[in-house]
């Protein structure tokens, strides 16, 4: 079953600073970035970005692998002979992490060098047919269908440590970019976070994600509300104090769910 070409996409989400960024002397600003872009055909396309933190220009590395990735996802859909298999999808995701690359390299500034913009970056692509995701380093893509069900698109991948991952800034990135596609199917929800928020949203033993997370934000996301006093409310819930209790680090959650007109 294919969802309905005359529904429409809400979108929430917001990216705050942990509370250990705060600490530091000078304090440090939020990293992580968001963004989101509506598509020709139907399709919209989402993105996080986590600015790794030993970094020096991680914040505006990580707010401009967003813009980049959005803006070649836009071009992508805008071309006639858009992807229409998993296998023209997955040429496209790898032609995507390649523009960003270049993009990133060419703000790179006097004395820094491309390992200061260092970041993840997480990319989800929805239209009416497919889901296609690219995913470098950490975080993680959740979707959840009419029946309730919720899965993990994409999964955290660490290196040899607990927090070593990859930057789309790394020459290896490609080498270790998760690339999925799949058929939208019954999926009408969809979620992306940066690892901040790991420990509360993923089960991570079990590698499944955690239920009473994503369900109430989605619920929450389909309520009625104003989208920026959605956006509000959702940064108040992220700077909690049962979630900082949990959690220093900065963080970013996104989420689209489909509604009818």
């Amino acid at each position: 079953m294919e969802a309905s070409t005359q529904a429409t996409w809400q979108v929430v989400g917001a990216s705050v600073v942990g509370t250990s960024h705060l600490h530091m002397t000078p304090p440090r600003p939020c990293e992580d970035a968001h963004g989101w872009r509506q598509l020709p055909q139907h399709a919209l396309a989402l993105a996080v970005a986590d600015g790794a933190g030993s970094a020096a220009r991680s914040a505006q590395g990580a707010q401009e692998a967003v813009t980049l990735v959005l803006d070649a996802a836009a071009q992508l859909l805008a071309q006639h002979d858009s992807p229409d298999t998993p296998a023209m999808w997955m040429n496209a995701l790898d032609a995507i992490i390649t523009t960003v690359q270049d993009g990133l390299a060419r703000i790179v500034e006097s004395p820094w060098h491309l390992g200061d913009y260092a970041t993840t970056l997480v990319l989800a692509i929805v239209t009416q047919r497919w889901i296609a995701a690219l995913h470098v380093g950490d975080g993680a893509i959740i979707t959840r269908q009419r029946d309730g069900t919720l899965a993990a698109m994409t999964w955290p991948r660490n290196g040899e440590f607990f927090n070593e991952t990859t930057f789309i800034t790394q020459s290896v990135a490609l080498a270790h970019t998760q690339c999925v596609v799949q058929p939208r199917g019954t999926i009408r929800d969809i979620a992306l976070l940066t690892d901040g928020i790991e420990m509360i949203a993923l089960q991570l033993a079990e590698k499944v994600p955690s239920a009473p997370f994503f369900t109430g934000l989605f619920d929450f996301a389909r309520r009625p509300e104003p989208i920026a006093v959605k956006s509000q409310e959702l940064a108040a819930f992220l700077q909690s104090q049962r979630v900082n209790d949990r959690t220093d680090d900065d963080k970013s959650v996104l989420l689209a769910v489909e509604v009818d007109p």
